[in-house]
C-alpha cells in the first residue's frame, strides 16, 4: 500500500475546484464521447484510455445525475463481506463485488475494500484493474483543493469518500467537526497537511447558510 499512497501524492500537481455550470455542459451532450452514461460505462469497465478530465467530470458530475443520493452508505452487503474475506473465500467476495459494482458505480469504500483485498491476497492481475479507477478518483478529490485551509478543502461527493481518501494517503483520522457544508477532520501530526484537513461537502448541504469558520482553522 505504500507505493499507491506514494504515487498518489507524488502525481497531484494542480488543483481546482468543481465549477458544476461547466461541468453539466460536458457531461449533459449526448453526442459527444463525454455524455456522461458513455463515461459511466467506461469507468465501469475500467478502462485504462479515460483521461484525468474524464475522471474528473466522472467524479463531480455523479451529483447531477437524478439517482445521485449523497447519503448513501453504498454497497453494505460488499463492505460487510469485506470484513470477513480470508484466503478461503475470497474469490466469493469477488465474484460478489463483481456482481454488484454495477449498483454503486462510484462507491469508494467498496472498491478500496476489494483493491485491499486483492492486494492482500495477492491477487496481482484484479490490483491493476482496480487500481486504475481509485486511484483516478483519489486523484480527482485530491486535485479539488490543497485540504490546508476551510476554503480550500478538498470537494468530495459523500461523507464516506473522506475517509478513503484519508486511509489511502495513510492519514490516521483522531476526530471530526462539521459546520454547514464543511467538514473538518483532525490528524494525527503528518508532513503534509499537519493537524488538521479540510474537506467541502457542498452537493449535500448546499442549501445551508454560510457559517463562520474562524474558530475551524489550524493555526
Amino acid at each position: 500500500m505504500v507505493v499507491f499512497t506514494v504515487s498518489v501524492q507524488a502525481q497531484i500537481v494542480k488543483s481546482f475546484a468543481p465549477v458544476y455550470a461547466d461541468i453539466k455542459k460536458v457531461i449533459s451532450d449526448n453526442q459527444s464521447d463525454n455524455h456522461y452514461p458513455k463515461l459511466l460505462k467506461r469507468f465501469l469497465e475500467m478502462d485504462s484510455t479515460l483521461t484525468e478530465e474524464q475522471y474528473y467530470v466522472i467524479y463531480y458530475g455523479q451529483c447531477l445525475q437524478d439517482n445521485y443520493n449523497p447519503l448513501s452508505k453504498g454497497n453494505e452487503s460488499i463492505q460487510k463481506l469485506a470484513q470477513k474475506v480470508t484466503a478461503e473465500n475470497y474469490t466469493d467476495f469477488k465474484t460478489a463485488y463483481l456482481k454488484t459494482k454495477d449498483q454503486y458505480p462510484l462507491d469508494l469504500r467498496s472498491l478500496q475494500n476489494a483493491y485491499i483485498l486483492a492486494y492482500k491476497f495477492q491477487d496481482d492481475a484484479f490490483v491493476r484493474k482496480l487500481q486504475v479507477p481509485l486511484i483516478g478518483l483519489i486523484k480527482v478529490i485530491a486535485s479539488s483543493g490543497d485540504g490546508k485551509s476551510p476554503d480550500q478543502g478538498f470537494h468530495i461527493m459523500n461523507e464516506s469518500d473522506e475517509y478513503v481518501f484519508c486511509n489511502l494517503l495513510n492519514l490516521h483520522i483522531l476526530e471530526k467537526s462539521q459546520v454547514g457544508e464543511f467538514d473538518f477532520i483532525q490528524l494525527s501530526k503528518n508532513e503534509r497537511f499537519g493537524k488538521i484537513i479540510y474537506f467541502i461537502n457542498r452537493p449535500q448541504l448546499s442549501n445551508k447558510s454560510p457559517v463562520i469558520l474562524e474558530e475551524f482553522v489550524d493555526d
